[in-house]
């Protein structure tokens, strides 16, 4: 496995992504109700590990 330092990504793999303020701006009006996000986001994450580890 390449040095994380020095691996270079190839421009395909990329995936778009948001910026900082544009998630914020997205999960404010959530977490104004509420909506228990990071829950949401562990629980997903445990999900595709779980999946990973048993494939």
């Amino acid at each position: 496995m390449p040095d994380a330092g020095t691996h270079v990504v190839d421009p395909a793999t990329r995936v778009r992504a948001y910026t900082a303020d544009a998630v914020r701006a997205a999960e404010r009006p959530l977490l104004a109700e509420g909506q228990p996000l990071m829950a949401w986001a562990a629980a997903a994450l445990a999900d595709v590990v779980a999946a990973e580890a048993l494939a």
